[in-house]
Formats: C-alpha cells, structure tokens, sequence
C-alpha cells in the first residue's frame, strides 16, 4: 500500500503533468483570428481577386502568426517596408493548419499547407507606413507622420466603395465598429484616430492633415478613383473643413508636407466629388454649444481656435462653391449635446454653396445626438439600391 505521503507525491505527479498536457493543448489550439503580414501592393492586387496574393516565401505553405507574435514578425521582416497587417477569421480559412516550428527555428508559428486564404476571411486591415516627415521630425509608433498612435485600420466591406470614417470629438477610431454593427453599409470602413483633445489642435489645421493623410493613402497612393466620406459631430465639421481646404489654397504649405500638391488636392477632390459625404448631426459652431450649455476655459479655447484660423464649420461651407458634391445631412430634431439654434442656417449655406451637386437633408428623431440615427441610414439604404 501506497504510504501517505508517497500517495501525496503520486498525486502531485499525476496533477502537474495533467496542468502540462492541458496547458500544451491550450497552447497549440487555433485561436479564432491568425494575423498575416503582406506588402502594400500585394493587397492592392488582392483587392482585384478572391483570395489574397502571396509571395513565393509562402510557396511550401502560408505562414500565418497569432496576434502576440506579429509585433516580433513586423519588426523582423517589415522593418522600415510599407506594409499591411491583416486580420484573419480561422475559419473561413482553407488548407490544412499546422502548428509547428519554421525550419531551424525554435518558436511554434501556425503554417497553412495546400489552401488559401479567401478575401472574405479578412476581417480586419491595418496599414502601416514607413514613411516619415523629414521637415517635421515626427514619427510614431504605428510609423504614421504624427506624433500620436493614429490606428489607421479598415473592415472589408462588400462592396468596392470605400468610406473614410470621421469620429467625434474625444472619441476614437473604433467608431468602424460601431457602424458595422448597423448591417447596413456594404462599404469598406476606413477608420482612424484624430489627435488627442488634450493637445489643443482642434479647430487648427492639426487637427485635419491627419485626416487628409489617410485620404492621400486610400486615393493617391492605393489609386482609388472614389471615396465615400462620414462625419459624425465634431467628425462632421472636419469633413466640412477638409474639402475646404482641398478647395483652396490657404493650407497648401502644410498640405505639401504631408505630400499634398495641387495634382493631389484635384485627385482627392475628384475621388470625394464621386462618392457620397455624409454630415450626421455634424459641428456648426463652438459658439452654438456655448449658447446652449453655457462656457466654460475648454469650450472658450475650442471656440477662439476655430475663429482665429477661419475654420468654423459653418462658415467654411461657403468654401465649397465651385464643387458637385452629393451631401446627406442629418439633424436630430433635438439635440442635446450640439443644439439646433443653426440647423436651418446651415442647410441654407450648404444647398446655396452646394448648388451644382445633390443635397438630402434628414431631420431625425431617434433619441438625440449619441443614439443610433435609423432615420439617416434608412434614407442612406434606399440611396444605395
């Protein structure tokens, strides 16, 4: 008979090799997403296909990698190369998947023999440059011209529009995900960070050259002949501002830094001029909020940046005379946050500076500014049958 203490000792045993097997097991199971890392133009020609395009190091099979391990991958092999970083739903993956060393190494990746990878498995885009403003000196983690974390990333849509995603003020770049759970835009979402509140470039030319360097890459340098644009809030307003801006010449330094000639700005404005720009309860003025809520220092400042560098959103849509535009405004008809002491002036500036393209206008009463806006996406799904 087993002693107790013997007994003990066999238990111990028999419980740590169970932890061993069990922790292994976790370990080589396939996660629900893979991470694939390719070349810019790899995917741009991918987009022209059904299933993504590989280069002849994946020739014996796909080298796939799970989401702790493609900083050490990027760094490795794509370190100072533009390139994309996909998302990829395990699932809908074909082949057959091993979890193995690479040869000679020593760290498990996963390998996906005689398959592909499907389009649709795609679920999640983040492109990354290695592109860096000489005249500014700033450079980030994510290798973007600005010295923030600009998370540019993208979910694949159904179709072959693309919309550029504008978020409102303090809120950030997964504003995609949100309207994706809508289920009704077949585009590709493109979304994006604009600068902290906390460093005072709303209402500057700061706060809209990030915005126009992620047009630059899905326009000019992905050749992309359309671009659908969404505005939410203060979102709405740097929409506004940046086809302004495009419209004339008064930022064209800055733009330059940032690789935005005039052959640039008619290229942008072309793709823009092409596909739908959507203003959902959008920014008119600091001074309308002042009068509805009452000042205060952040407010005030927000406000005096605005005037100072002629960028007060409703002042700026007469800056887009001249151009086609196919414009969806939605108002809440009552907004809680930015007030409608405006609405009407804003629509009559915009019809009136807009006069050669199409303007809708929606006044929605969905619950208020931070609500799901079914009204502007019902009108927005019967546009696009």
């Amino acid at each position: 008979m087993l002693t107790t203490t013997a007994l003990q000792l066999f238990l111990i045993t028999l419980l740590s090799i169970f932890s061993f097997n069990s922790a292994e097991a976790q370990e080589n199971a396939t996660p629900d997403y893979l991470y694939k890392i390719v070349s810019k133009d790899a995917w741009k020609e991918s987009l022209q296909r059904n299933e993504l395009s590989l280069s002849p190091m994946d020739e014996k099979f796909i080298h796939l990698a799970k989401e702790e391990q493609v900083p050490h991958v990027a760094e490795k092999f794509w370190s100072g190369i533009e390139h994309v970083i996909l998302k990829i739903e395990s699932k809908n993956l074909t082949g057959r998947l091993c979890y193995e060393t690479n040869p000679g190494g020593s760290t498990k990746y996963f390998h996906l023999y005689d398959g592909s990878i499907p389009l649709n498995a795609v679920v999640e885009q983040t492109f990354v440059s290695e592109t860096i403003n000489e005249k500014t000196g700033l450079a980030t983690a994510d290798n973007s011209p600005f010295n923030y974390d600009l998370h540019l990333f993208s979910i694949p849509g159904k179709s072959a529009r693309t919309m550029v995603l504008f978020h409102g003020y303090g809120s950030n770049y997964k504003i995609a995900e949100t309207l994706e759970k809508l289920e009704c835009i077949d585009a590709t979402l493109v979304s994006f960070n604009f600068p902290d509140p906390n460093q005072a470039v709303f209402g500057t030319i700061n706060e809209i050259l990030p915005a126009l360097y992620v047009l630059k890459k899905h326009v000019v340098d992905e050749g992309r002949e359309l671009i659908d644009l969404y505005g939410f809030s203060a979102g709405g307003g740097a929409v506004v501002n940046l086809i302004a801006i495009l419209n004339t010449s008064r930022f064209d330094a800055e733009l330059k830094q940032i690789g935005i000639a005039d052959k640039e700005k008619k290229q942008l404005l072309n793709a823009i001029q092409k596909g739908i720009v959507i203003l959902d309860v959008p920014l008119k003025s600091v001074e309308e909020i002042i009068d509805f809520r009452g000042s205060s220092t952040e407010l005030e400042i927000l406000a005096k940046n605005y005037r100072n560098n002629h960028l007060r959103p409703i002042d700026s849509l007469e800056l887009l005379q001249g151009l086609t535009l196919n414009v969806i405004l939605h108002f809440q008809e009552a907004d809680e946050i930015l007030y409608n002491r405006d609405d009407a002036i804003y629509i009559e500036r915009l019809k009136k500076a807009n006069e050669r393209g199409t303007t809708s206008v929606i006044i929605g009463n969905d619950g208020g500014h931070l609500e799901p806006h079914w009204s502007l996406w019902r009108f927005y799904d019967q546009k696009m049958q």
